[in-house]
């Protein structure tokens, strides 16, 4: 099955400024479906990183963070989620935690991911 358009793209947003305190990557993800694996996710965390560095690079980078913005299935309020792991399992834990529900009783739909580079103050 091809990959719809909107799912292939991304986009790189900074702080104001000539050297701005980071810059994050982001890709809607939610046409993905269920093509969306363990093995997608990591692939499309390490090309937002990629994308993220190209603007930012890793000797001027303090940190880098991940982001998934998570919604019950079927619903429209969108949580963002830190990921320090790029599975579905942990996204899920995660987004039941902040949301104070039990794993198994929620459903959840991945809509974005985003990386976050940040800048080292002495750059």
């Amino acid at each position: 099955m091809p990959v719809p358009e909107s799912a292939q793209t991304g986009w790189i947003t900074s702080a104001l400024g000539e050297s701005p305190a980071y810059v994050e990557a982001c890709k809607n993800v939610l046409a993905l479906g269920d093509g969306l694996d363990d093995a997608r996710l990591i692939a499309e965390f390490g090309s937002l990183s990629g994308m993220t560095s190209d603007q930012l690079p890793v000797e001027q980078s303090a940190a880098v963070e991940a982001y998934a913005d998570v919604r019950p299935r079927g619903k429209i309020e969108i949580v963002r989620v830190r990921v320090q792991e790029p599975t579905h399992e942990h996204i899920q834990s995660r987004f039941a935690e902040l949301q104070g529900v039990s794993v198994d009783e929620i459903g959840i739909e991945i809509v974005a991911l985003r990386v976050r580079r940040y800048r080292r103050s002495d750059s």
